[in-house]
């Protein structure tokens, strides 16, 4: 199940960052932003994000590419956690 993140907050997060973050921040610097702009949570629900209030809120969400996004998920999350686009809780 997806953290709802509301329109508003989405909207404002997609313009602060101007785009894919994961070059800004050091991450993944070789392979190219690619597909649609997602907006991620850093803390994310299985490092502990469901319990803290904050979730949904603009510091703990920054805009990745939907490529970016799923590198850091599923390819690289040692890497993200050194970058800060993964965090881990505690």
């Amino acid at each position: 199940m997806r953290n709802t993140v509301d329109k508003q907050t989405r909207e404002w997060v997609l313009s602060r960052d101007r785009g894919c973050m994961a070059h800004r921040m050091d991450f993944a610097l070789d392979l190219p932003c690619r597909g649609p702009l997602v907006v991620h949570h850093r803390i994310i629900k299985g490092m502990g994000g469901t319990s803290i209030p904050e979730m949904n809120e603009d510091t703990n969400l920054l805009t990745l590419c939907d490529y970016h996004h799923t590198h850091a998920h599923e390819r690289d999350r040692a890497g993200a956690e050194a970058a800060g686009i993964i965090v881990r809780r505690g």
